[in-house]
Parts: C-alpha cells; structure tokens; sequence
C-alpha cells in the first residue's frame, strides 16, 4: 500500500532542499550547486504537477498574474 501524498507532505522536503541550495551558496560550493538545485526544481515540478492533477492551476499558468 503507497502512501498518499500532498502538498503538506512534501512541503519539509521542499524546505530541506532549499536550505541545501542556500547552504551551498553561503559555502561557496558551487561544484554542488547543479546538484542541490536539480533537487529543488524536482520538489517544485512535483508540487506544480499534484497542482496541476487537483485542477488548481496548469504548470505553464506560473509566469501569468
């Protein structure tokens, strides 16, 4: 049985990877920059896809007010 997933059950996980993108930035290694922010962008096309899913809004929506 898999266990269902939502917005607030990522979301640490969104956060734990944005602290790993800052924590690399502030020690300045950048050889692990690609890395961690693949990582993140993954956390934010996970978040735009359960969106896109519950009919909130469509991915190519972001850039429109």
């Amino acid at each position: 049985m898999g266990l269902e997933q939502d917005f607030a059950t990522i979301a640490p996980y969104t956060i734990e990877e944005a602290y790993e993108v800052a924590d690399a930035i502030a020690r300045a290694i950048s050889t692990i920059w690609r890395e961690e922010l693949g990582d993140l962008l993954l956390q934010v096309v996970f978040h735009a896809r359960m969106a896109q899913e519950q009919g909130v809004f469509e991915f190519a929506d972001w850039s429109r007010p």
